[in-house]
Parts: structure tokens; sequence; C-alpha cells
């Protein structure tokens, strides 16, 4: 990153014009942050017409990002000197939000500047792709839903709230019947269709606060967040059931599909993820041996029953 020339005397004009020249996007703010310079490149980073002059540029960031952008300006305004990198959203003219990656430096003792002097960079383009990354470590590929990893990590922050609030926590796990036939008699092509048709069934089903996760196979998962009581699980589960009484359409043609499900439920309790999952893993199985195409409540006398694996890919 160039760096601007300071010169020996009265040069303080000169310094702002070449500033005003400079290649780079930067702008000026005072201890305040009201901007009180924008280089033309900062401007056309933006698609800004206007000069933002007078404006205090935490007017133009993301509200998500203000208190960062904020808290690196006072900090490098307490110090004589010094410089620190902040990273946030700034408003472009479309409406839209450019990443930028910023350098602030304490320049109130130079006369030309006489302020926080904060050179960016668009990193944009940097941040989607860090993204889209996190998104795919996160998501299943086929189906888009949540994968193991981060249903995991949800249910554990829902089980942590159930043991501060009281709100209970059920688990639904459903398994795909006969889905080996499916391969075997459609092709595995039309087998992904139908994990993914099932997928989007489920998804509409649940509410904006749950999780529906692919669990891994023809395995989804369903963590609802609840107040209600057996009753209320009950009904949701006949919800979730009645996904599957159409036939999910795949290589051109209906496919009937069932499913077993288990489902388990802790109310103010601080137990960890995998012992809920194998619970209702547990009550899935017995669901299966009972002819599948239903669901069973978890009990103690399905203890070992599970065979459900929990380890993270």
């Amino acid at each position: 990153m160039r760096t601007v020339p300071t010169e020996p005397s009265s040069g303080g004009g000169r310094l702002r014009e070449l500033i005003a020249k400079a290649v780079e996007a930067l702008f000026v703010t005072d201890e305040n942050g009201e901007i009180t310079f924008a280089s033309p490149g900062f401007l056309r980073m933006l698609g800004r017409t206007d000069d933002l002059v007078g404006r205090n540029v935490i007017e133009i960031v993301h509200p998500e990002d203000a208190p960062a952008l904020r808290g690196a300006l006072a900090t490098v305004h307490a110090r004589d000197a010094g410089a620190m990198n902040v990273d946030f959203r700034a408003e472009h003219d479309d409406g839209t939000w450019c990443w930028l990656d910023a350098r602030a430096t304490n320049l109130m003792t130079e006369p030309a500047i006489g302020g926080i002097l904060v050179i960016v960079r668009d990193v944009s383009e940097r941040k989607a792709d860090e993204a889209d990354l996190r998104h795919r470590a996160l998501h299943d590929t086929l189906t888009g839903l949540p994968n193991r990893t981060l249903l995991i990590d949800r249910l554990h922050g829902a089980l942590g709230r159930s043991g501060r609030d009281g709100r209970s926590v059920t688990v639904f796990f459903l398994d795909l019947d006969l889905f080996k036939e499916i391969n075997d008699n459609f092709g595995h092509p039309a087998g992904d269709e139908v994990l993914a048709g099932v997928a989007g069934r489920l998804a509409a089903v649940a509410r904006t606060q749950d999780t529906v996760a692919r669990f891994g196979g023809d395995e989804f998962v369903v963590v609802v967040e609840h107040e209600q009581d057996e009753e209320w699980v009950l009904a949701f589960a006949e919800r979730l059931r009645n996904v599957f009484h159409a036939p999910v359409r795949a290589n051109r043609r209906l496919v009937p599909v069932t499913a077993s499900f288990g489902i388990a439920t802790e109310k103010g309790d601080t137990r960890d993820p995998e012992s809920i999952l194998r619970d209702a893993d547990a009550a899935m199985y017995r669901a299966k041996q009972s002819g599948g195409d239903g669901y069973v409540t978890f009990d103690d006398s399905m203890l070992g029953d599970t065979v459900v694996d929990l380890s993270v890919d």
C-alpha cells in the first residue's frame, strides 16, 4: 500500500492536493467520525456522486459493523500515533453493501491532514468466497440443508437455552423406508432426487426457528424448541408424517416414499446433543421394527437399541 509523502515546509496544501489525486480509495475523518475529505477513488468505489464531506462515516456503514468501526476510530484517536485495521461494510449508491478492508492512521497532528486517515480496499469478492466456503462446510451439498456438524452445533445451543429457560427441545430422527430398493429399482440419480424432494418438504413443514438437517444417507433430523406439551409434539409428528403421503417425483416418475422416525424430548436439561440424538435414533429403530411408516416416542426401555453413528465427517 502506497503511503502519502510528507513535506518539510509549507507543503500542506500540496499534500492535500496529492491525496486528492491519489489512486487509493481513502477518506479522512475528525475525532467524531465526520468526513472531512473523501478521495475520488473512494467515491468511485461506492458509486457516489456527492463528496460525503460533512457526513459522519457511520451513516454509510452497515449497522452490524458500525460498532467495530466506531471503536477502531476511537482507539486510533486515543493514541498520539499509530494505526489499526478494521473490516466493515459500506453502502454503495445502488443500495448494495461493499466489504472494505480499512487501515486507520492517526494524523491529527499533521497540518495537511488534521484527522484520521482511512485507506480502504474493496474485499467484497474475498468475503463472498469466505462465506461460500463456510456455507459448504456446514451444509449438505445435495439438499442444501444443514449438515451433521451444523446440526450438532444448533442442538447444543438449543439444549443450553432449555437449561436456562425451561423450554423443551424435541428431536425427530427420520429414516426413509426401503430407500435401498428405490436406488436399486430407479437408480441412484433418482434416489438423489427423492432425498432432495423430501428435504424440501420437511423444510416447508418446519417453522422458521426449527432446524431441519440431513444427518447422512437417507436420515434427516428435525430439532424443535417449544413450550407446548406432548400432545403438541405428536401433532407436529403428524405434520412431518404427512410429508410422505404424496409420492415424490424422481426420474420423471412418481416414487412412493415412507419414513420411520423416533421422537426424543428434553426439558430444562443440559445433556449433550449426542445423548438426545441416540435416544431419538433408538425410538426410530423401534419404529422400523414395527413395520415402518410411523413414529415412536423414546422411553428408557429402548436404551441400548441405538445404532446411530454420531461421528462428524
